[in-house]
């Protein structure tokens, strides 16, 4: 698990601000819809808001995604480690590169991030959609709706993530 603790600190911010991009991406959505805020969005633009939400959750999470490779790089290597932890790692890296250095990769973590998430919020509508007919419904099925969003997800953002 080496190098893992920066992205397992970071988690619950880079979800938080996930869900925020998601909220202003259907704001987007509903300007160009011509919807009301009381009305619902097409699929589609629920898939759009998904994408969207992407851009400011990689924003965050890319620096702590970062410095985990690096340690993880680091980890598998014989010679004598450069980084003494994710804090020694950050301020290394950020000393050494700047700024730019804690954002390499942002743009193959888009390229996973932004088509894996249209996947996501869509998958998990669409089933919500076609699972709840006239009622409510119920917590397992909602359960159910999100792993299959889950799964979803990761068949489009697997290939990418290979890269």
């Amino acid at each position: 698990y080496r190098g893992m603790a920066a992205p397992l600190i970071g988690i619950t911010p880079i979800f938080a601000v996930y869900f925020w991009g998601f909220d202003m991406g259907k704001q987007i959505a509903r300007s160009f819809e011509g919807k009301k805020p009381e009305e619902e969005l097409t699929i589609p633009g629920l898939m759009f808001a998904g994408g969207f939400s992407a851009i400011p959750g990689t924003a965050v999470m890319v620096p702590g995604d970062r410095i985990k490779v690096i340690l993880q790089i680091q980890g598998q290597s014989d010679a004598p480690p450069k980084y003494n932890g994710p804090i020694d790692c950050f301020k290394k890296v950020l000393a050494e590169e700047g700024p730019a250095g804690l954002y390499k990769g942002t743009a193959l973590t888009l390229l996973r991030d932004g088509p894996g998430s249209v996947a996501y919020y869509g998958a998990y509508e669409i089933l919500k959609n076609k699972l709840q007919g006239d009622g409510e419904l119920g917590a397992l099925t909602i359960i159910f709706c999100g792993g299959m969003a889950g799964i979803m997800n990761w068949l489009f953002a697997v290939p990418p993530d290979v890269l």
